[in-house]
């Protein structure tokens, strides 16, 4: 048994037959309790291999309604120039708009999955994830631009050096801890 998160690698694993189909051991249940979406999932070449167990809503933009307050931002954005926007005024107020979570690498890979999925779509996101295009490919470098708009520009996550060695509950007490952390 093993826990994968991630569809392409169980897709790959599958196809070089390093794990083996549940069909006859789980099929009848996981038909019985999960949706189409959820069995196409754990399905590889119309055979099952995975029973998904657990999925979380990690596309959550957590923020911290005084420090919104305290920089002049009304609402919270709903898209990607508005993210900047209201970005560059928590840093004009001496907030650092982002706390990345560089240290654990979950989380970058998570925001790239996000930024590629909301760039691309979702039959893009899906050939990215199957290997059926290259990390090369336009689609891919137009992604990580925009992802570097934010990550590359200390004035929104702080000194590079300090958004990489920073845990994901550090991150997450910089936000919410008695008064944001500033710059």
């Amino acid at each position: 048994m093993a826990l994968l998160s991630q569809p392409g690698l169980m897709a790959d694993l599958a196809r070089r037959g390093q794990i083996r189909p549940i069909d006859r051991a789980a099929g009848d249940l996981v038909r019985a309790n999960y949706s189409a979406t959820w069995r196409r999932l754990g399905t590889v070449d119309g055979r099952l291999y995975g029973v998904w167990f657990k999925a979380a809503d990690k596309s959550t933009f957590w923020y911290s309604a005084r420090a919104f307050r305290a920089a002049g931002v009304r609402r919270p954005p709903r898209t990607w120039p508005e993210l900047l926007t209201a970005g560059r005024k928590l840093a004009a107020a001496g907030i650092t708009p982002f706390s990345v979570a560089g240290g654990d690498g979950w989380t970058l890979t998570d925001w790239f999955e996000n930024v590629y999925l909301r760039t691309a779509g979702p039959r893009r996101y899906r050939q990215l994830a199957d290997h059926a295009i290259a990390w090369t490919h336009p689609s891919v470098k137009l992604a990580l631009r925009r992802f570097a708009t934010i990550f590359g520009d200390p004035a929104l996550v702080g000194p590079t050096a300090d958004a990489l060695r920073t845990s994901f509950p550090q991150s997450v007490s910089r936000v919410f801890s008695g008064a944001p952390r500033s710059r």
